[in-house]
């Protein structure tokens, strides 16, 4: 991954090409012919990633399995490193209309290691194929509904990659969980950290953002942040609901815009209420950073928002 630039941050953004002036809020939408052929392209590209991504896991198992038999961890790091790079190639590679901009960059010679959670704002479904993009090469599991699994072949893909399901009800607006479901995948998150050395993607919101805004965290992994003293990476992306506005079957063109903030760690005796608020402060100001930032329409929602303001799902304590 790139490393930050000394010059400051205003001069880069200046230098950096926009692709408008204006908050996306206050945009006009983009011509419908132009999103048909978008897609028309994107739903071409995507099964070719999908087919990519379980080709390459199946030639792996049987060209690398003597390798795999006597480090397991490896298998677990490439398959799903297979993923993240069939998704980058297709969705952003390859693909002429989307493209990502990083505005601020990981500092110095810093490397996430197993015990790094990267704590993400979710704003559209294209979210994964984002920021799978602005975090390239590094591999890292994801959190993901169980419910993707009954899709065929991206089932597979899901198994193989060792990414970690989470199985969803329909209690709380369709955002219940299962009895149990949250512990087992605490424990999965934590055997990836220990015993394979690969952190965990997670979005801390829970539900994606209708407004844009950010939106109150939920508790459950600052508690095992705290109880594990793990560190929190904290990353955001901006402009996205341009590439695949949210309820929308068709896909946009533009340029997302990405950036990662230092490393945050539990201080000693510190409180996961603490830490979510230091965590949900420096993505916020993320956020502020971001060349097409409006404060009417960007500023996070209040830390104590309710469900009616967050518009989607149940916020969960």
């Amino acid at each position: 991954m790139e490393t930050e630039s000394s010059e400051p941050l205003l001069k880069r953004m200046e230098e950096a090409p926009l692709e408008h002036p204006l908050n996306l809020a206050q945009r006009p939408k983009q011509n419908v012919v132009i999103r048909l052929i978008v897609s028309l392209f994107l739903w071409v590209t995507i099964p070719f990633g999908v087919l990519g991504a379980i080709t390459g896991q199946v030639l792996s198992l049987v060209l690398l399995w003597p390798v795999f038999w006597f480090r397991p961890a490896l298998k677990v790091w490439f398959l799903g490193w297979i993923l993240r790079f069939s998704v980058t190639c297709s969705s952003f590679f390859f693909n002429p209309f989307w493209r990502l901009k990083r505005v601020r960059l990981v500092r110095g010679d810093y490397r996430p290691h197993g015990r790094t959670l990267v704590m993400c704002n979710h704003l559209t479904q294209a979210d994964p194929w984002i920021f799978s993009r602005g975090l390239w090469p590094w591999e890292f599991k994801w959190v993901y509904k169980a419910d993707l699994l009954r899709i065929p072949v991206v089932g597979q893909i899901l198994r193989m990659s060792h990414d970690i399901p989470l199985k969803f009800t329909r209690d709380k607006g369709g955002w219940g969980t299962e009895r149990g479901q949250v512990k087992v995948m605490m424990d999965t998150v934590y055997e990836m950290g220990t015993v394979y050395d690969i952190g965990t993607v997670v979005f801390p919101e829970g539900t994606r953002s209708k407004t844009g805004r950010l939106q109150p965290f939920k508790d459950g992994f600052f508690k095992f942040a705290v109880e594990h003293d793990w560190e929190i990476l904290p990353c955001v992306a901006h402009n996205s609901q341009t590439l695949w506005p949210l309820s929308s079957t068709l896909f946009g063109c533009g340029t997302v815009y990405f950036s990662v903030g230092d490393v945050i760690k539990p201080e000693p005796g510190e409180s996961f209420e603490s830490l979510k608020y230091r965590t949900r402060e420096a993505m916020a100001q993320l956020v502020r950073e971001m060349p097409l930032f409006n404060p009417e329409t960007d500023d996070p929602m209040a830390h104590d928002a309710d469900v009616l303001e967050r518009g989607q799902g149940i916020l969960a304590r």
